[in-house]
């Protein structure tokens, strides 16, 4: 991995110095608690459809909801982590000389141009973005539906909704 290499060798480069301190656990205020759901949450990002939304109502009501899951804790823990190793990073490039961030930006051009030299252009990939389809299919079939919110899924998840639902923050990938 370029980070890596270009990690061990800012590592090789600057004195120890102590790693950065863990930030809190568990949010503490409405606010931060928005601000991790936001960051742990894929679904509570923005999508079409929710541009009028008050989100910070939604990511507070996502995290009330969610703050004592196991599943919640083991994301937020994993943010830490990521946080952490941002942080550390941050801090050897600070604490790095030129010479150090000149070779390790050597050996990461490096490694970039051999997995370019390597890269496969015989084949194509092609996703296909089904937003909405499934609940368009749905209110197509009943009409009656139009205006109102719509999601479509099961219990595990939801596959799509349509922009009424989406202003009441709902949309795919949520739990169902």
């Amino acid at each position: 991995c370029p980070l890596a290499a270009a990690s061990r060798l800012l590592d090789r480069s600057m004195p120890r110095s102590p790693s950065p301190s863990p930030p809190a656990g568990q949010p503490s205020t409405a606010s931060d608690a928005g601000d991790a759901v936001k960051a742990i949450y894929v679904f509570a990002n923005e999508k079409g459809g929710m541009t009028d939304i008050n989100r910070g109502k939604i990511n507070e009501i996502i995290a009330q909801l969610s703050q004592s899951s196991a599943y919640t804790a083991k994301l937020l823990k994993s943010d830490r982590r990521v946080d952490e190793t941002v942080a550390l990073l941050q801090q050897k490039l600070q604490l790095s000389d030129e010479g150090a961030r000149r070779s390790a930006a050597a050996v990461v051009a490096r490694q970039v141009a051999a997995l370019e030299a390597s890269r496969r252009a015989d084949r194509c990939c092609a996703v296909i973005d089904f937003d909405m389809f499934y609940a368009a299919v749905e209110i197509r079939d009943r009409p009656e539906l139009a205006d109102k919110p719509v999601a479509v899924g099961g219990i595990g998840m939801i596959s799509t909704a349509n922009y009424v639902a989406r202003r009441w923050g709902v949309r795919s990938a949520m739990p169902g």
